[in-house]
């Protein structure tokens, strides 16, 4: 009985560690995610409560505000409404974000943000498939992620995203949902969109876009929500 007694003591306590081992584990912070979260953070102006838990006091970067894991990897950023208001963003602190490899998912609406978008994705995001950064008061040219194939959302509605529209490489992946309402885009309506084969919503509609429409934004098979009042 003895020994049954010593046995059973010994899986409890195995268990608990191998709970707790994994429960740690799950709010590991891979250190290249980690910097780029810092450097991200320290782009910012004030941070105010919208970013409860972050700095450099804290590595679990899995259980900060907004940030979700996988396997130690930051796979999601969720931002939106986080009162970062107020906030110009300084130096590269969007582009630190593209270092983030395994992230999927970016939401940063809804937050009054300002300044310029890296127009390149900062050459990074290469696992990125959802992107919203609407509702902020970004400029310059729009967004776009061309090392980034697995791209299928993109909206940047209620901005103040100027000049063309990149439809080339917005079109090398497989994007379903395009939002660039209310920007402030000029020019014609630009060809192209008829190479993004997936596309089934396209939102134009509240810029100054102008000319006739292109032949091919009628031939898209996949469309099937297509705004372009207001312009």
């Amino acid at each position: 009985m003895r020994g049954y007694y010593c046995f059973f003591h010994f899986l409890v306590v195995s268990v608990l560690l191998h709970f707790h081992g994994g429960h740690s584990q799950s709010h590991a912070c891979d250190p290249t995610d980690l910097a780029a979260l810092l450097a991200f953070s320290d782009g910012l102006d004030t941070k105010g409560a919208g970013l409860v838990g972050w700095g450099p006091n804290d590595t679990s970067c899995c259980s900060w505000t907004g940030v979700s894991c996988d396997l130690g990897r930051v796979v999601e950023l969720d931002l939106s409404n986080r009162s970062l208001s107020r906030n110009t963003l300084r130096g590269e602190a969007l582009a630190q974000l593209g270092r983030l490899s395994s992230l999927r998912h970016l939401d940063l609406s809804a937050n009054g943000l300002t300044g310029a978008f890296p127009a390149s994705g900062g050459g990074g995001f290469p696992a990125i498939e959802v992107v919203n950064v609407s509702s902020n008061g970004f400029t310059g040219p729009h967004p776009v992620f061309p090392g980034a194939p697995n791209l299928t959302v993109l909206d940047i509605t209620n901005n103040a995203f100027s000049g063309g529209i990149n439809v080339t490489v917005l079109c090398s992946s497989p994007v379903r949902i395009l939002r660039f309402s209310a920007n402030a885009f000029s020019g014609d309506v630009p060809a192209g969109f008829g190479l993004c084969k997936v596309l089934t919503d396209l939102f134009l509609d509240g810029n100054g876009l102008t000319g006739s429409l292109p032949k091919d934004l009628y031939m898209m098979p996949m469309l099937r929500r297509l705004s372009l009042q207001e312009n």
